[in-house]
């Protein structure tokens, strides 16, 4: 009788998908910046699917023994839907699935390399960066006492586009060839493809690199990652004595 009444008079009638859905959903009204970098964290670590096709929700997940990475995905994802932690499996990896709503949908492809508008402009190009290296990039320092970064990947279209923009900005990089498909583990996984590696050792290129990718970057431990390899930098100046480096351009 409800249903006939409510039809009868024309009031708004929610789909079957938007009528399954329990918990506030607020639409994504971030900035291109904001974009970006979810489209590169979700290129590195994070799974976007719609539960089913006419699906109103879209599940965005992922897993990792971090926790400190878990929250930071909570975080990005909570002020716009539902947010689910799971309980540590044997490797002690956690779930993080977040459910929000087609303003999302930009999440969704398969990105076999950062999107052509994602790098056309300087400041998406070093954003969507930011979001791939929180997810899979490195910054350490080795055993020599000497900070690095480096990133592995079997994608060597989106290394190539770091490349690219590295060579833009006048940073030397290594870029090399790890394990060659095929590769067995210690764990018994075979390798399915090549995989490589672009590193920046040299201390002035490390630093400039640093420096300018540093206010992108969103993940506290990646941030507090760079700052450690920039006081590990200052130090060693400290020690060897300061080049004469010309300002970041």
């Amino acid at each position: 009788t409800i249903d006939r009444y409510i039809r009868h008079y024309g009031f708004p009638v929610k789909t079957l998908s938007a009528a399954h859905i329990t918990t506030k959903r607020n639409d994504f009204k971030g900035t291109k910046l904001d974009m970006t970098y979810l489209i590169g964290l979700r290129i590195g670590d994070l799974r976007a699917r719609k539960i089913y096709m006419n699906s109103e929700t879209i599940q965005i997940d992922c897993a990792s023994t971090r926790m400190d990475m878990v929250d930071h995905v909570a975080k990005l994802f909570k002020p716009f839907g539902r947010v689910w932690l799971g309980k540590p499996t044997i490797l002690n990896k956690v779930q993080v699935e977040c459910s929000v709503n087609k303003s999302f949908e930009f999440l969704l492809p398969k990105y076999e390399a950062f999107p052509p508008w994602t790098i056309q402009n300087r400041r998406r190009f070093l954003s969507i960066l930011a979001g791939f290296i929180d997810a899979e990039g490195c910054f350490s320092i080795s055993g020599k006492d000497r900070g690095f970064f480096s990133l592995g990947n079997y994608n060597t279209k989106i290394l190539k586009q770091i490349s690219e923009l590295l060579d833009e900005l006048k940073i030397h990089y290594r870029y090399f060839l790890s394990t060659k498909a095929g590769y067995i583990s210690k764990e018994g996984y075979v390798q399915k493809g090549d995989y490589w590696i672009l590193q920046i050792d040299r201390k002035y290129d490390l630093y400039c690199f640093a420096k300018i990718l540093l206010p992108y970057l969103r993940y506290s431990r990646k941030i507090d990652d760079v700052n450690r390899v920039l006081e590990n930098i200052d130090s060693r100046n400290i020690r060897y004595g300061y080049l004469k480096w010309p300002k970041l351009g």
